[in-house]
């Protein structure tokens, strides 16, 4: 019975996400020694220590997957966060030179409207020279 406990807890924690299948293949391998050991010592034991062996393997191939599925997500998110560091500090630079960009934009606008202004007032001082003069 335990044996077949086993077996399916390791079922369970392949179809399952991978976190759960660390403590599901560690209770494949607990299960799977409790069998073999009653199976040892009861009757039939042939089928049931089978069955118990089974699981035992299976839950230490379930637990040694998922112990590597959890290590390459572990570098896999390290190796994304470091490349995203990159984009965030692309994204800033990026940010920063159009907002220079702006800001030139801004100062060459006024110094034009500042040119428009002193050629207006140059207009009107050389007109009023000119009513002056005629007078």
């Amino acid at each position: 019975m335990l044996g077949i406990a086993a077996v399916a807890s390791l079922v369970v924690s392949l179809g399952a996400l991978f976190f759960l299948a660390l403590p599901l293949g560690i209770a494949a391998i607990v299960f799977g020694f409790k069998g073999k050991r009653r199976a040892e010592h009861g009757p039939g034991g042939g089928r049931h220590r089978t069955a118990a062996k089974v699981g035992l393997g299976l839950g230490a191939v379930g637990s040694g997957v998922s112990l590597l599925a959890i290590l390459l997500l572990l570098l896999g998110v390290s190796l994304l966060g470091g490349a995203m560091g990159g984009l965030n500090r692309e994204v800033d630079e990026q940010a920063q030179q159009e907002q220079q960009g702006q800001t030139q934009r801004q100062r060459d606008e006024l110094a034009r409207r500042a040119n428009r202004q002193r050629e207006e007032l140059a207009r009107r001082a050389a007109r009023q020279r000119e009513e002056l003069r005629s007078r």
